[in-house]
């Protein structure tokens, strides 16, 4: 497997990529669910999306990741029900370096993974676990909604690099997410093949954003639910 030579930078003001086509197999992996991407964040006054699938018009049964501008987080989220856990990094003064993420140069590498039957959520940024929040709710809707770079409604667009956008059926382990932070690490395995099964589980959607032009967001694993671009993000060869 080839090493992915590019990624999409987004604007931050009306790109994203829609994927309301998964939102079905979200909705069934939802209690044992992992998702992983790199993101490079330009400067920006807004929070900014990396993923977010939802029921449709319901913020109260939802999944997401994001960097929390007013705060300078990575977030992810699980909101079932109306009960809300979101852990978050940096937590404290001083973690990171008092560093925001923006801006910084560099690639980072955020994942969560929902164990409902553990009854917790954990965020995972740059390989290794950061917090972790227990006593998840109980969805009452089904997430049938899904998009990249942005709030599936409106809103929360995010300005940078996104790149290897990863959906998986199951709570990852940590040695999985360590797997897939050293493939864009410099001495890493950076031709890691997702749709292998030889080192991470298979996830049901990989975005690899290695298309040549076009529309189309080819789903790796699945190409029968592709994605679709929305407002021609740009082809970035800035990678992981």
């Amino acid at each position: 497997k080839t090493n992915n030579p590019q990624s999409m930078n987004f604007n931050g003001v009306d790109e994203s990529v829609q994927c309301n086509n998964i939102g079905s197999a979200i909705n069934t992996a939802r209690e044992a669910f992992s998702a992983s991407a790199w993101v490079n964040i330009d400067t920006t006054s807004n929070t900014g999306i990396i993923f977010k699938a939802c029921a449709e018009g319901d913020n109260n049964n939802q999944l997401n990741m994001m960097y929390h501008n007013g705060t300078e987080e990575m977030r992810c989220t699980i909101k079932a029900g109306g009960t809300l856990d979101q852990p978050a990094y940096p937590v404290a003064a001083g973690e990171a370096s008092d560093n925001s993420f923006e801006n910084d140069g560099n690639w980072h590498h955020i994942a969560m993974t929902v164990d409902d039957a553990a009854d917790k959520i954990i965020l995972y940024v740059d390989g290794t676990a950061r917090q972790t929040k227990t006593s998840l709710g109980t969805f009452d809707a089904a997430i049938d909604t899904c998009s990249i770079g942005q709030n599936t409604t409106n809103g929360s667009f995010f300005k940078g690099e996104i790149d290897e956008v990863a959906f998986w059926s199951t709570a990852l382990t940590a040695a999985n997410i360590t797997t897939l932070y050293n493939s864009g690490a410099q001495d890493g395995e950076k031709a890691l093949d997702l749709a292998s099964g030889s080192h991470v589980p298979i996830p049901f959607a990989w975005y690899r954003f290695n298309e040549p032009s076009g529309t189309v967001a080819i789903n790796t694993v699945d190409n029968t639910q592709n994605g679709t671009y929305v407002n021609a993000p740009t082809i970035s060869t800035s990678t992981p």
